[in-house]
């Protein structure tokens, strides 16, 4: 173990060993909230995470109403945009322009998969 590490490791039990039983037990449950907010997050909140490459996420979701275009999310740092899977443009919303760049070139490469995931979802009606 790296010496930063055992002090890193120091460190944080030098603070718990100063929180006081109530602030530890309020610790305990968040983290606990936390954990099955992580495990149920695909479950709750409808979405496919598709990939996650260079910070941007790539979902879809499938209980949107209002869509008719077929259509990724792409996330990075609290912005969003909505990619077309046809013109693998964006349709809604703004990314730094780099990873907007990026995402709608990820898109382009990657539309087979995308496309797959939309099918899933997505029932054409006729």
């Amino acid at each position: 173990m790296e010496l930063e590490d055992l002090m890193r490791e120091r460190h944080i039990g030098e603070y718990l060993a100063q929180e006081t039983p109530e602030e530890r037990a309020i610790q305990d449950r968040l983290v606990g909230l936390v954990m099955w907010e992580f495990i149920f997050s695909d479950v709750f909140s409808y979405r496919d995470t598709v990939e996650r490459t260079h910070g941007i996420r790539f979902e879809i979701r499938p209980k949107e109403k209002g869509h008719d275009e077929p259509h990724c999310h792409a996330s990075y740092q609290g912005q969003e945009v909505s990619i077309s899977l046809v013109t693998c443009k964006v349709l809604e919303g703004k990314l730094v322009q780099p990873k907007q760049r990026f995402a709608e070139e990820w898109v382009r490469r990657n539309l087979p998969v995308l496309q797959a995931h939309w099918d899933k979802y997505h029932v054409l009606e006729v």
